[in-house]
């Protein structure tokens, strides 16, 4: 047998790291296809897996006119996000997402309560 040349053993150490990474990354890109689908097929425990996830989870149901929209739903999530991941870089934007979505929450409490109001007023007043 003659020996191989360095050159042949660099290149097949490379193509064997290539394909470690190339396996590896596929598996990450699984966990975020997960983020894709929809929270109500996806058990709560997939979310919290990371902070990405749960973040991304969170802020789908947080922006009105998309069709994951539910702000109990986000209000939950960026809850859950606060107590799981306190030293995030990303607490102050979900702090601030929460707010929001506590007024917004507040809001309609109030409309609805001015809603029960004018029903329950007569025509003529």
């Amino acid at each position: 047998m003659w020996p191989q040349p360095r050159w042949l053993n660099t290149c097949m150490a490379l193509a064997c790291v290539t394909m470690l990474a190339s396996a590896c990354g596929t598996a990450r890109h699984a966990d975020r296809l997960q983020v894709d689908v929809r929270d109500d097929v996806v058990p709560d425990s997939m979310l919290v897996r990371d902070e990405r996830t749960l973040f991304d989870a969170a802020m789908r149901h947080s922006v009105p006119g998309g069709e994951a929209y539910d702000v109990e739903r986000a209000v939950a999530l960026f809850e859950a996000f606060i107590g799981r991941y306190p030293a995030s870089d990303r607490r102050r934007e979900v702090a601030e997402r929460l707010a929001l979505l506590h007024e917004i929450q507040a809001l309609r409490l109030e409309l609805q309560g001015l809603k029960d109001i004018d029903l329950k007023r007569r025509p003529w007043e």
